[in-house]
């Protein structure tokens, strides 16, 4: 192995010698003059003292950053290997559960090292024997971050665990017929739980024994919630139609189109999980669209009154406020439309794609992006008045208000998180150990939480369903699922309803939990 730059560097400071030292242009003896007037020549300048050429031997080993932004701060490790006569990097996120895992390799060209398979680049500083740059989009989406890394010890990795406390009494499990990505429903008037599949059925389930009361087909996968409101259900189908069914018994009342792409239509791309669910006022039904579009439907009838335009697909619920609805959609803008004709009062830029539903929190409305960032906007205007950052990780789960404080899930933070609503202060954040993409459910003391995994990224996953104290966050009960090779876990949104919560896994089992 070649010296490296520090220990070169440390050896010419030591010697007296400066890296970087230069000298002006020394004057040369004047010809012209007599020879015995000339003074002496004075000797030579000393040439600068050559930078050693990084090579990637130097880079060899581990490397440590703290990194920062809006008040927040991240640890981030690189290590560089020498692999079959390459350099190979891998990276280690702890703030995500990222541990030493691989993204290809790197090559040096001068000081500057660069990644072959991320687009992300680091230079070389001999004197502070450091490695500075800026995150690139991956890791930091909106926002500059600045990283400086040094030499360090490699992180100690934590064993992936098995939960072994406390799991809850299961009243009754029923296997659906495809798996549930979509959350569940509770129809309050008939103490029923709704359900929908993949393979595009809705089935209504007796609360208490988990008794099939009706089902119902639509003619694609349902990713959305269904919604109940006024002793109906609404179902948003990957068939581009939205259905209206009677609660009671499931017969379709009217299906309307809200989706105008040309059949057939393209796949979901893997990341777009969830559809947008219905929202009702006193006259219209209004649904987000992958075709662009929110629509407003006369929900007695589901013909069309208008649609918004925006410049990407929605699959973001959409909020009703005052006269006002407020939608994201992927073009990273938030929307504020009249709820009479869709034309727009405000829009805002959040600088990230917005794939979950905003919420109204103590007189803000709340909305999570892909560009790791939360914020708090007046309803007025759409204003920022508070931010808080979730490092590396998208919010793709939906809010979930109960008084002053909100609480939502995250994708690669894999984290529960509470907040106040009035300031966006954390109050506490809980670990599940696996990908909370669904809505959290709350009720007087607990809040459920799903958590979803999977065998690849960038480390182990759990796939798992979770009861937290609500106001500390601590997790009084989890309910484990093994691993099925492919996804498992629970990225459906759960429900509670009187003294059990109902969740649902990847697999189709519905579940009724009691707390032990």
């Amino acid at each position: 192995m070649s010296l490296s730059i520090a220990a070169t560097a440390r050896a010419a400071v030591l010697a007296g010698c400066a890296l970087f030292a230069g000298v002006a242009g020394a004057q040369q003896p004047d010809a012209a003059r007599p020879a015995a007037a000339q003074p002496s020549p004075a000797p030579p300048a000393a040439a600068p003292a050559a930078t050693p050429a990084l090579a990637s031997s130097d880079l060899v080993g581990w490397w440590h950053t703290d990194l920062a932004y809006n008040g927040q701060h991240a640890e981030m490790y690189l290590r560089f290997a020498e692999e079959n006569g390459k350099l190979a990097a891998r990276v280690t996120l702890p703030e995500i559960f990222g541990w030493d895992f691989a993204v290809g390799g790197a090559t040096v060209s001068g000081n500057t090292v660069q990644f072959t398979n991320v687009p992300m680049a680091f230079t070389y500083d001999a004197p502070s024997r450091t490695l500075n740059g800026e995150l690139p989009k991956d890791l930091a989406p909106a926002q500059k971050i600045v990283a400086r890394f040094n030499r360090s010890a490699a992180p100690q990795l934590p064993a992936a665990e098995k939960w072994t406390g406390a799991r809850p009494t299961t009243e009754w499990m029923e296997t659906m017929d495809g798996p549930v990505w979509a959350g569940l429903a509770h129809d309050a008037a008939a103490n029923r739980v709704l359900v929908a599949t993949d393979t595009g059925t809705v089935t209504a389930l007796d609360a208490r024994t988990g008794a099939r009361a009706w089902s119902q087909k639509t003619g694609g996968k349902v990713r959305a919630r269904p919604t109940v409101h006024g002793g109906f259900v609404y179902v948003n189908s990957d068939d581009g139609q939205l259905y209206k069914l009677d609660a009671g018994s499931g017969r379709e009342v009217w299906h309307a189109p809200i989706d105008s792409r040309a059949a057939p239509r393209p796949d979901r791309a893997v990341f777009d999980r969830y559809g947008s669910s219905a929202r009702i006022d006193a006259r219209r039904v209004y649904i987000g669209s992958p075709d662009k579009n929110l629509y407003a439907l006369d929900d007695a009838t589901g013909k069309e009154l208008w649609r918004a335009q925006t410049k990407d697909k929605i699959y973001a619920t959409p909020v009703l406020h005052g006269d006002a609805i407020v939608f994201g959609s992927f073009d990273g803008f938030l929307y504020a439309v009249a709820a009479t004709d869709g034309s727009v009062r405000w829009q805002q830029d959040t600088r990230g794609a917005i794939s979950s539903a905003p919420a109204v929190a103590s007189g803000r409305i709340v909305v999570g992006n892909r560009a790791f960032e939360l914020t708090g906007r007046d309803p007025a205007s759409g204003d920022e008045r508070w931010r808080d950052y979730l490092w590396f990780s998208w919010i793709d789960s939906d809010i979930t208000v109960a008084g002053d404080t909100f609480y939502v899930g995250s994708s690669d933070a894999l984290r529960i998180h509470a907040f106040e609503g009035s300031s966006g202060k954390l109050l506490w954040r809980t670990p599940l150990g696996g990908w909370c993409w669904a809505q959290p459910a709350v009720s007087k003391d607990r809040v459920y939480a799903g958590a979803s995994g999977n065998p690849g990224g960038v480390g182990p996953r759990r796939g798992a369903f979770a009861a937290l104290d609500r106001k500390s966050g601590e997790v009084i009960w989890m309910y484990e699922v093994e691993s099925t090779g492919k996804d498992w876990g629970f990225p459906a949104s759960a429900v509670v309803a009187g003294d059990l919560v109902y969740a649902a896994d990847v697999q189709g089992r519905v579940y009724a939990f009691r707390d032990p």
